[in-house]
């Protein structure tokens, strides 16, 4: 644990999901398969389809279509849509596809295992303190069994714009009426956590699951107030007598 700054009273904390709370790149790896194989075996075409030329074409899309990338669910979806077209689909078939394949991805997008130890730190942190999820994912916390802990949840591209913005951190503050000077965010990535926290007037701390150094991060614009390696470090905002 590193301290870089002295934190202001913490009032309400703010997580961020993926890669902060649970481990998400084997599920995204999964997810993504998931949808392959299911195109594969249901529409013909797409058999040669492949994660490449997959990405490849969400980039394309993302480009099109400014903004569409701040929700990675209608990004997915427009995408499948532009896929099934390109391969000669009319309109109507297109999307009905789409919703099809885009019913798998949520599916596989929430086969999440969540350690013992994020269940064992929000239950604590939520008897003391609201909390929100604010994502720029599309997880629904209530279907991996976090809902309970969290206040509410806000996600990127449909309550607001997507971290790093701060449409998401002041939306959280006028919800809560709790100043955002008193909030704590809580993430794993330096640029949409940390510097969207930091801008909006939040204090963040970066969990850095994989031990890097900040010193030799390109993407380090603002320091975080605190640094750690796993969540259990942020029971010492608990009050003393708690």
């Amino acid at each position: 644990m590193r301290f870089y700054r002295r934190l202001d009273t913490v009032r309400a904390i703010s997580f961020d999901l993926d890669d902060t709370l649970y481990d998400n790149y084997a599920v995204i790896r999964k997810t993504e398969q998931a949808m392959l194989d299911w195109l594969h075996a249901n529409v013909a075409a797409t058999r040669t389809l492949t994660a490449a030329h997959w990405y490849k074409l969400k980039q394309q899309v993302a480009t099109s279509q400014p903004g569409l990338s701040d929700n990675v669910s209608q990004w997915r979806l427009e995408t499948l849509v532009v896929l099934m077209q390109q391969l000669g689909m009319p309109l109507a078939n297109a999307k009905r596809v789409a919703a099809q394949a885009m019913a798998i991805v949520v599916a596989a997008r929430h086969e999440i295992d969540v350690p013992h130890e994020t269940h064992n730190v929000l239950k604590a942190l939520s008897a003391h303190f609201p909390l929100a999820a604010i994502t720029n994912g599309n997880v629904d916390i209530h279907k991996i069994g976090l809902g309970d802990y969290f206040s509410f949840s806000l996600q990127g591209g449909v309550e607001g714009a997507a971290k790093p913005a701060k449409d998401l951190f002041e939306i959280a503050a006028a919800r809560t009426h709790i100043p955002l000077k008193h909030w704590l965010h809580v993430g794993d990535d330096l640029i949409t956590d940390v510097g969207g926290a930091r801008q909006a007037g939040a204090m963040a701390v970066w969990i850095n699951l994989h031990h890097h150094r900040l010193g030799r991060q390109p993407k380090c614009r603002l320091l975080p107030d605190w640094e750690i390696t796993s969540l259990t470090p942020l029971l010492s905002l608990l009050p003393s007598d708690a």
